[in-house]
């Protein structure tokens, strides 16, 4: 809750329950969780007067004005005659609009513009506090002004007035309530209640004086409540005006009530000024506490005695008896002691047995409390419980076993049985006199009996490590166990098993909210269960088979929730009076109706592809893109009266083949979802039984683009478009490459041609000629020696152009060697005329390196021809060799008269420059690509090594 003052409440059709606070704003109520919205929500103040429900729309008046509710957050109203007022009552039907404001009352008929009734009817300084619609369609409005019945459709009476002239003792109108009888109850403030009848007006007297009452709010179904200033909430019956009344002392959390609502399950909602809301149930469970006169909430043993009067140990304070009187309380003060009593029992002399934890046993006859010695064989000072089997009282302790007491001359005298003689454990439990013998339930051992004196272990049966809380009997013979974590157990007579007996387990699966169980009792067709939950009762046919399960806990009415241990009695009305750890609580068997109204359900959020969604009914289809394929629901199953019950089942058709289990959790999310058409269903239950229709969200989901058969077919045009394209490109590209490789071929026929053309101006004619004269005038001259010599290398150099001209390229050391064998004849030829050099970086593998072959030789007879014309010195010729990354520099330099000298003898007509050059240059150009830098470097240069001018071509060969 937001604020602790709620003035006003109402619910809508989704079964919420809204609040109006005094400075908290607004809150929503699912039964477990509050919503609140304020001024941050769009509300216009968070000082809220009156809440109305109409249509789907909650209307809320505030101290600044009016707002309503769009689902989502407020909005304030726009009316500008309305404006910022403080808006106290509202009332609104298909007709009209009704609002009560500290300055009158406001009409508006059919949505038209709102007109100040009051004042137009001479009542000035209104200030309307309350609007009610009986059921012959008259309004009723009160105020500070008295009251006034408004009825529109009859003109000759559209407004009465009744006040203080008409016998009120006050003006101040509170509230309005229809009587069966038809007349008209009116609550005031600080003069009780009055009754309208026609037009007399009187007193309403209830058997409780209310003549100085502040009545706050009425409620009228088969009684009256009247919520009061002061006292809480009366509760009055029409025929007899006997009045109860429900205050702080029954859990009321303040007696300054505000208003009181019935919800769609028969509870109530009182909502307090300072004590928030209180829900009440009925008069199903009634319940004690501190706050009702006992000196303590842990009420840990019951008894009804045979003077039909009921005592109980509570906490550590004793004893208590509750008869007609009240409640009377035993301790210390009174001869007793301050312990906890964890059992009572009766003899058969009336005498009660009361055994404490620490402080052993005692006895109470009426007048006196007594302490049993402990002596003559007894034991034990922590009692657990007790047993009168009529002869003999049993006493179950958590650490000596079980004492058999006995009367004596001496007192008492005790019979003990433990671990020496047959007990399983020290650590006893329950005891219960059944089929002729005492049975024991242990801490953590099982249960057995006694008999004759004899210890009969039952342990094997089955309960070796069951923890026995309580044992019990029912009218049909049958003894039952209350254990810790196996529910409840039936064991019955059965001569077929070896120890006589036989069981049945009744736990989760017979309708049991708890396994764990700490108290048990049979009455007629139902066992009752106590456990940390609440009660669970089980109903059993002739079978012992269970047909109706009822759970009882805080929001039935039983608000001690947990049971204490074996503390349960029937009475003589036959009411069911239960200990817990919160206080006492009685049931009447009988005294609850059946609910059978089913959750109110909604959804609250329904999410696609994590965007918002609205839902309006059932038959709605919303349609989604393809790519929205993700879809959550978050819904909200409202039962007032068992919110902590309520569960759900839902399956998405064309996804789900069955409903889910049932489960408490309110959302799913489904994903990837195909396209296609859904229908989300989910439905809800409080009990297990009864189901709510289920809410239908439908959708669809668009088929993918690419799935559709346009897009198919776009597919199969773009397929046929990309099929012609690809064979156009194909062939062009084909033809592209045709084309690339005649223009290759044509460059082969050209290289070809140009090859063979180096191959005929290597084969030069004055060369040949001039070699072979020098050979001939080696013969001549009788040096047949070297005429031999010459003959073979020019033989040999023969043979290795025409060898080199059948390929493309040979290994630098051929062309060297063709190179070398070129420039020694050219020697000869030139009569020794220069001298030569070649040099080859060690770097390079003139072996492996591939070069195009005679790209050198050209350029170096280019400067036997024209550098030594007219030279008068000895010529020299030096060709350098090196590799620099993927080309081969080769460098020819002379010492000759340079090219401008040549070109100067040239012009004189001596022009023998070898055409091979230019040949050599397109092989080079060729085979570098024409894209690469210059190939070919000519320099005119002092080479001043040999101390002359002359000409350095430097070559660049790519190589491989």
């Amino acid at each position: 809750m937001p604020q602790s003052q709620v003035y006003c409440q109402t619910q809508d059709d989704n079964g919420f329950l809204w609040l109006g606070t005094m400075g908290g704003g607004v809150t929503r109520f699912d039964g477990q969780n509050f919503k609140t919205f304020s001024t941050r929500d769009g509300l216009a103040n968070n000082f809220v007067h009156c809440v109305f429900f109409y249509e789907d729309t909650l209307w809320v008046g505030t101290q600044k004005g009016l707002c309503y509710f769009n689902g989502y957050k407020f909005e304030k109203n726009q009316d500008s005659s309305i404006g910022e007022q403080q808006i106290i009552s509202y009332h609104k039907d298909d007709k009209r609009t009704l609002i009560g404001t500290n300055s009158g009352l406001f009409v508006s008929e059919n949505n038209g513009p709102y007109e100040n009734i009051t004042a137009k009817f001479g009542v000035q300084r209104a200030f309307i506090t309350t609007i009610y619609l009986d059921r012959n369609n008259t309004y009723w409005v009160g105020g500070s002004q008295g009251i006034f019945r408004y009825k529109p459709e009859d003109l000759g009476y559209r407004f009465r007035r009744f006040s203080r002239k008409d016998g009120l003792a006050t003006n101040d109108i509170e509230c309005f309530a229809e009587l069966p009888t038809g007349a008209m109850l009116v609550g005031t403030y600080g003069a009780g209640l009055y009754e309208v009848k026609g037009d007399r007006l009187m007193p309403y007297r209830l058997k409780k004086y209310t003549g100085n009452e502040i009545i706050h709010d009425l409620y009228v179904d088969e009684k009256l409540w009247v919520c009061t200033q002061r006292n809480g909430v009366y509760v009055a019956d029409f025929g007899t005006r006997e009045v109860s009344q429900i205050t702080q002392r029954d859990g009321l959390a303040n007696n300054h009530t505000r208003t009181i609502l019935k919800d769609d399950w028969g509870t109530y909602w009182i909502g307090t000024s300072g004590g928030g809301v209180s829900k009440y149930f009925g008069q199903s469970f009634i319940h004690y506490n501190k706050k009702s006169g006992l000196p303590g909430n842990y009420i840990y043993s019951i008894l009804e005695d045979s003077k039909k009067r009921l005592w109980m140990g509570v906490s550590d304070r004793g004893l208590v008896l509750k008869d007609s009187s009240g409640f009377s309380i035993y301790n210390r003060d009174s001869g007793f002691v301050n312990q906890k009593v964890k059992a009572i029992e009766e003899d058969a002399n009336g005498t009660l047995w009361l055994g404490t934890i620490g402080d052993g046993l005692y006895t109470y006859n009426g007048k006196k409390f007594q302490p049993i010695p402990r002596k003559n064989g007894l034991k034990g000072r922590f009692i657990k419980d007790l047993e009168w089997d009529g002869k003999h009282m049993w006493s179950a302790t958590i650490d000596n076993g079980i004492s058999k007491l006995s009367k004596s001359k001496k007192g008492y005298e005790a019979e003990q049985f433990s671990l020496s003689n047959g007990l399983q454990s020290n650590r006893i439990n329950a005891l219960f006199t059944y089929d002729g013998a005492m049975w024991y339930g242990c801490q953590s051992k099982g249960i057995g009996y006694i008999k004759n004196n004899k210890v009969v272990d039952l342990s094997k049966f089955g309960f070796s490590e069951w923890s026995i809380r309580a044992l019990k009997s029912d009218a049909k013979g049958n003894l039952w166990l209350a254990t810790g974590g196996f529910g409840a157990v039936r064991v019955y007579r059965d001569e077929q098993e070896d120890c006589g007996y036989n069981y049945e387990v009744y736990g989760y699966e017979s309708g049991l909210l708890s396994t764990n169980i700490y108290s048990i009792y049979s009455s007629g067709a139902n066992l009752y269960c106590g456990s940390q939950s609440g009660i669970d009762q089980l109903t059993l046919n002739e079978e012992f088979e269970v047909i109706e399960a009822k759970h009882f806990g805080y929001d039935e009415g039983f608000v001690g929730m947990e049971s204490c241990q074996d503390a349960v009695d029937q009475d003589y009305k036959g009411d069911l009076w239960f200990g817990t750890i919160n206080g006492l609580s009685m049931y009447k068997p009988g005294g609850d109706k059946e609910n059978t109204q089913t959750p109110k359900l909604s959804f609250t959020t329904i999410l696609a592809n994590m965007t918002p969604q609205t839902w309006r009914s059932n038959t709605e289809i919303q349609k989604f893109q393809s790519n929205y394929n993700s879809v959550s629901f978050e819904f909200v199953g409202v039962d007032l009266s068992r919110p902590k019950r309520v569960e759900y089942s839902y399956k998405l058709e064309s996804e789900d083949e069955e409903w889910s289990a049932p489960r408490s959790g309110n959302s799913v999310r489904y994903s990837n979802l195909k396209s296609g058409s859904y229908s989300f269903h989910v439905k809800t239950t409080s009990d297990g039984l009864h189901w709510s229709e289920p809410i239908v969200y439908s959708f669809e989901i668009a088929t993918a683009f690419y799935k559709t058969w346009w897009f198919w077919l776009l597919c199969f045009v773009a397929i046929v478009a990309a099929v012609w394209f690809f064979f156009k490109y194909r062939i062009k590209r084909l033809e592209d490459k045709a084309k690339a490789e005649r223009e290759k071929y044509q460059m082969s026929n050209e290289l070809l041609k140009l090859e063979h053309k180096a191959l005929r101006l290597q084969m030069n004619p004055h060369f040949l000629f001039n070699a072979l004269n020098s050979i001939q005038g080696l013969i001549i001259k009788n040096d047949q020696k070297g005429a031999r010599y010459y003959l073979a290398k020019f033989a040999h150099l023969m043979r290795q152009i025409l060898e080199n001209s059948r390929t493309g390229s040979i290994s630098l050391d051929e062309e060297l060697k063709t190179l070398e064998n070129y420039l020694l004849i050219e020697k000869l030829s030139k009569k020794d005329a220069f001298e030569y050099e070649i040099r080859v970086d060690e770097a390079i593998n003139k072996s492996t390196l591939q070069i195009p072959p005679m790209l050198i030789q050209p350029f170096v007879e280019n400067a036997i021809i024209h550098a030594f014309t007219g030279l008068d010195r000895a010529g020299e010729i030096r060709v350098d060799l090196e590799q620099v990354d993927t080309y081969l520099l080769v460098t020819i330099s002379d010492n000759g008269i340079g090219r401008a000298k040549a070109g100067e003898i040239s012009k004189q007509g001596v022009n023998r420059r070898s055409l091979g050059i230019e040949v050599t240059e397109q092989r080079l150009v060729s085979h570098n690509d024409e894209k690469d830098e210059q190939s070919i470097t000519i320099i005119d240069v002092v080479n001043e090594s040999m101390d002359a001018t002359g000409t350095r071509v430097e070559l660049k060969i790519r190589v491989e």
